[in-house]
């Protein structure tokens, strides 16, 4: 008899239990309880077309203070362009999406937009919309397309140019044969995919201008976080190498970002007609896990240039013939950073017969900021640093540096946290300001505007500033 009433016993509290189960959750029929959201409007980075974006996430919150039960959570158009995924459901359409009270649920979204039918951008729109108690929320989804001439495995053989008509999206790697100019015309954006890279045995002739610079970097254009896109973070693609057979290159009116190794150039004979293999004008190089710019052996012009943040290494010379002028050479990066933002290297096998640095600025977060040949290669080392801002102790060498400034605030505006980096100068309290040799200016007229297309000399502002910008006074 005992058996029997326990077992009966158990029955009802397994009963009971189960009831509870039922209904752990009493949902509000009440329509002053809202929902709240991330986010109103979910803006996705530029599209490309036929390309899958990275996946952006809403957060739906439920702080009504009672239980919510939405009827139904629906993607509005359902053409394509957008695909959502509701608390680990794909789909268009989901009914009965519980959010108890003090919860919350994650919609995940990401889109893939077909050609379209003109190259320019086109906006594309679509919307989510929350139906519970006879409340009726929506969030838009909003982008703009374009489409893109997408190249995988390619190698230039002839002579090309690419307009801005629309963005070109190196998939893999792109070869610019030996004997073939690639021209890349004012306005366009190259974008490279994680891992490609550009190689170039011929010649490589970039002619972006102030007003319409040409972007060359990765095509990620989401964010990391809130506050940072992946733009300002290095390693999204590989490089660009110039190789030995090429010359002739001319990078103009460019900003290359978020790469690997920026820009390499190989070993190669040195031009007896005073020609050089590269010359960098009014651009910007920066943000390269192993280093900005790395030539062995080569011969460079570069002025007017930012060269900034390289991983391993910025600026590396070994060997060979260089020229910089109104350059701002900058190094703020973190983790295995091992040399400072410059460093020139030459021994008898690979002599470093000039290395100029005129009204330039080198500096950074290290003391110093500047390698230079050792003691026994010095004799093999050709360097001259003249009218300069830099992050080091001073030399005592009055023959390869003059009337240079050391360590001194050149006022760039710096926030890390956020990866953030502006090397304009932000006042005319910025130790870069007026050191500058003004007869630089009328031996190379080619420096006597900044990077921003602003007269170094002007009014009162008689002698340059150090760098590649001009402070001008708002």
């Amino acid at each position: 008899m005992n058996r029997v009433l326990t077992f009966a016993m158990m029955l009802i509290a397994i009963a009971v239990a189960t009831s509870g189960c039922d209904d752990e959750y009493d949902f509000t029929s009440d329509a002053s309880c809202h929902l709240s959201y991330s986010g109103d409007t979910l803006q996705f980075e530029p599209l490309l077309a036929t390309r899958v974006t990275a996946t952006h996430t809403i957060m739906v919150y439920n702080h009504s203070g009672e239980d919510l039960k939405v009827n139904e959570i629906e993607l509005h158009s359902a053409n394509g362009n957008f695909q959502i995924n509701v608390d680990g459901r794909t789909g268009t359409r989901f009914s009965d999406v519980e959010i108890p009270d003090g919860d919350s649920i994650y919609i995940f979204v990401r889109a893939k937009v077909p050609e379209q039918s003109v190259d320019t951008a086109v906006l594309i729109q679509d919307s989510i919309t929350f139906s519970y108690n006879g409340n009726h929320d929506r969030i838009v989804l909003s982008a703009y397309s374009q489409n893109a001439n997408i190249m995988q495995g390619q190698t230039i053989k002839h002579d090309t140019t690419w307009t801005n008509a629309k963005p070109f999206l190196i998939l893999d790697s792109l070869r610019i044969a030996k004997g073939a100019t690639l021209t890349i015309e004012q306005g366009s954006i190259v974008l490279l995919h994680n891992g490609a890279s550009i190689t170039v045995d011929g010649t490589l002739d970039v002619k972006g201008t102030a007003s319409a610079p040409v972007l060359i970097g990765g095509d990620r254009y989401d964010n990391l976080t809130s506050m940072i896109p992946y733009n300002r973070l290095s390693k999204q693609w590989g490089g660009i190498n110039i190789s030995a057979s090429s010359s002739g290159n001319h990078i103009e009116g460019t900003l290359i970002r978020s790469s690997t190794y920026g820009i390499t150039i190989d070993s190669a004979p040195l031009p007896t007609d005073g020609s050089y293999r590269l010359t960098i004008a009014n651009s910007e190089i920066r943000t390269a896990s192993e280093g900005v710019l790395f030539a062995n052996h080569a011969n460079i012009y570069a002025y007017n240039t930012v060269l900034a943040n390289g991983g391993y290494r910025t600026v590396y010379l070994k060997g060979g013939q260089y020229l910089f002028n109104h350059c701002t050479i900058a190094c703020y990066s973190s983790g295995n950073r091992m040399l400072g933002a410059l460093t020139l290297q030459g021994d008898a096998t690979n002599p470093l017969t000039q290395a100029d640095f005129n009204n330039c600025i080198v500096y950074g977060s290290y003391t110093n900021e500047l390698n230079l040949p050792t003691l026994a290669s010095a004799t093999t080392a050709n360097y001259k640093f003249s009218h300069c801002l830099i992050r080091n102790n001073k030399p005592n060498d009055t023959e390869r540096f003059t009337d240079n400034i050391w360590s001194k605030d050149p006022k760039f505006t710096i926030d890390g946290s956020y990866l953030y980096y502006d090397f304009h100068l932000k006042d005319s309290t910025s130790a870069a300001y007026g050191i500058g040799d003004a007869l630089l200016l009328t031996q190379y007229p080619e420096c006597a505007t900044d990077l921003d297309a602003n007269p170094r000399t002007s009014g009162n502002h008689i002698q340059p500033d150090a760098g590649a910008y001009s402070w001008v006074k708002k």
